[in-house]
């Protein structure tokens, strides 16, 4: 970023609006917590929420802490699989590229976590739930003739999942 003081504002909030997550338990959804924010934007579930925190976390800040984290999160709420969108409310997707590329640009982050950087089970992953969308498995997404995956089910305002798919799947194998 252009202004390193910002930059170091904002992680600092992250890294505090995420000690707060972790650390305030029992877990609830948002909309328990926040009762007005359930005919909005309520959420499923915060188990991928914390394991992608954790893991963006780690890449900003190059700290092998969250990278355990994260990969506790990924184990103990079996993030593995997914067939599910890929939008504001499901980013377990995500967590798949993002060890990909923790695995690829940062294999120290892993290293110092005390476990194996995993390029391959991680590329297996990620490639596995690309794999499923473009040989039509997915639950209910589909490819158009234009190959623009489409989930039928997903919110009108949230056609941004049909084109955030889209965009990994061309970007991915090239």
């Amino acid at each position: 970023m252009g202004n390193a003081s910002y930059a170091s504002t904002l992680l600092d909030h992250a890294r505090s609006l995420y000690t707060s997550a972790k650390d305030i338990t029992p877990y609830t959804l948002y909309q328990e917590s926040v009762p007005a924010a359930a005919s909005t934007y309520g959420s499923s579930q915060y188990t991928d929420d914390l394991c992608y925190a954790a893991l963006s976390l780690a890449l900003a800040t190059n700290e092998s802490t969250y990278y355990a984290d994260a990969y506790g999160y990924y184990v103990n709420y079996s993030l593995t699989n997914s067939h599910e969108v890929w939008n504001w409310d499901s980013k377990t997707p995500a967590v798949y590229l993002l060890f990909v590329e923790s695995a690829l640009a940062r294999p120290g982050l892993a290293q110092g976590a005390g476990l194996d950087v995993n390029l391959t089970g991680w590329q297996t992953e990620a490639e596995g739930y690309l794999d499923r969308i473009v040989n039509g498995e997915k639950r209910r997404g589909f490819l158009t003739r234009g190959e623009r995956y489409h989930w039928p089910d997903s919110l009108c305002a949230d056609s941004q999942a049909d084109y955030c798919t889209t965009m990994v799947i061309l970007n991915w194998h090239h």
